[in-house]
């Protein structure tokens, strides 16, 4: 059965948790004080036994690594692909996004010069196969003067006419003055771990 990243990567971890027990392999002893195995075979020499269990360590470690590799490697060109894809349907999006924006001018452009006509001509309806156009007056809008004096006056006599937005925290600034080793309240820099791929 295929291993997956996260079984590789386990046993990766219990590897290296079997080299601290390598190194600190104390076996049992027979009747006679001599070293043995766990199936109670004699060691004869402790240094070799303990070299051999290493170099099986370090033939394990290359296997897990290789495989953790391919496995890896298999992982990253998915995600290759699929940012590849991200970026190409954000571009045709933004792309999308300008045409339907032109589209949109052009339909209001010509939606204000047909009222226009409409009016000179003294027309409230045209009714077609393919069109029915109605003349409307519209409802009542509101149109703002002068903004700064509007919004003036509603500080002073009306708040409830006006929307305040919530204040955000320019975290470039705040970087930059916690790099200066400045100390601020209620924030600190973070090291976030991540992985290129190319």
């Amino acid at each position: 059965m295929s291993s997956t990243l996260y079984d590789i990567t386990g046993r990766f971890a219990e590897l290296f948790d079997a080299f601290d027990a390598i190194n600190d392999y104390e076996p049992d002893t027979n009747a006679d004080g001599e070293y043995i195995d766990d199936d109670g075979e004699v060691i004869a020499d402790l240094e070799a036994y303990k070299a051999d269990m290493l170099t099986m360590w370090f033939d394990t470690l290359e296997g897990i690594e290789g495989e953790f590799s391919e496995k890896a490697e298999n992982v990253a060109c998915f995600i290759k692909s699929l940012e590849r894809e991200a970026d190409s349907h954000e571009l045709e999006a933004k792309e999308q996004t300008a045409r339907a924006k032109t589209k949109r001018k052009k339909a209001e452009f010509l939606k204000k010069r047909l009222l226009q006509d409409m009016q000179a001509m003294r027309l409230k309806k045209v009714d077609m196969p393919r069109a029915k156009i109605t003349f409307s007056e519209g409802r009542d809008s509101v149109v703002i003067d002068d903004e700064r004096q509007f919004i003036d006056y509603a500080e002073a006599f009306n708040e409830s006419l006006i929307k305040y937005s919530k204040p955000t925290i320019c975290k470039s600034e705040v970087k930059k003055l916690l790099d200066s080793g400045e100390k601020l309240p209620a924030v600190h820099l973070e090291k976030k771990p991540y992985i290129t791929i190319k």
